[in-house]
């Protein structure tokens, strides 16, 4: 079990996301000729999994809650719901949750048909797969609002993760990414120094340099990822603190 999410350190200087995706979006919202669908495809994937939590959570069955986030992002993109988002919410996924909770409310069975009819698959996701790689148990106690909250962090930080392991893979160092990834996670601490030393051939001495380093880019890269889920990047830190609060609620 994973105790805490290690603080990713800050940045020095400001950092400055001047285009977003949800920011690309939103504008493209506002005069759409194409632009945006590559953004806002990937702010959808990116939130799969929290809109299909907050689904199972409600009680619906593995199945439905796959046809109803499926339902819901294809009538997203096609009817450019994004154009009407308010700008001044500034947070994706207070949009999207909104957004998807009407949907369940009044217009589940008639997307859940027209996807049915085989008109178009939106996104290609395997539910049962995620259910059982991620061990999740709906029988738990929590809101679906916070299910939704939750997932959305874990994912967060999966896509920071895996932007720092797609890196490595590229460098040849892909194993010593592996080694010291539970460092950044809580899962070791300084007592594991000396074993996670020996298993790359490092000298003890060089392990906690090589960990900052890595510290500090994962804190980038996971504010990277927060601040494309905002219209106002000035926003990012109030963010993180609240996903290192949903985190810190489900790992203890």
């Amino acid at each position: 079990m994973i105790a805490h999410l290690a603080s990713p350190p800050v940045a020095e200087g400001p950092l400055i996301f001047a285009t977003t995706r949800w920011s690309v979006v939103l504008k493209a919202g506002a005069a759409p000729d194409g632009r945006g669908d590559a953004a806002l495809d990937q702010l959808c994937r990116t939130y799969w999994p929290p809109l299909f939590a907050y689904a199972r959570r409600r009680g619906q069955s593995l199945h439905d809650a796959q046809d109803s986030v499926q339902g819901f992002l294809l009538e997203l993109t096609r009817d450019n719901a994004f154009a009407r988002a308010d700008p001044q919410r500034g947070r994706f996924r207070s949009f999207l949750l909104g957004a998807f909770q009407r949907y369940l409310a009044d217009q589940w069975e008639r997307a859940r048909t027209l996807k049915r009819g085989g008109e178009i698959e939106f996104l290609t996701f395997d539910a049962a797969e995620f259910e059982r790689v991620h061990g999740l148990d709906w029988s738990e106690p929590a809101t679906p609002e916070r299910a939704f909250e939750e997932r959305w962090a874990l994912t967060v930080v999966e896509e920071a993760l895996g932007s720092l392991e797609r890196e490595a893979q590229e460098r040849g160092r892909e194993a010593v990414f592996r080694r010291l990834r539970p460092f950044l996670l809580g899962q070791a601490d300084a007592s594991d120094y000396p074993e996670a030393a020996r298993d790359l051939g490092l000298s003890e001495s060089l392990l906690p340099t090589m960990l900052h380093r890595l510290r500090r880019e994962f804190g980038v890269r996971l504010r990277r990822e927060v601040a494309q889920t905002l219209d106002d990047p000035t926003e990012v830190e109030a963010e993180v603190r609240h996903l290192r609060e949903v985190l810190g609620a489900v790992w203890g």
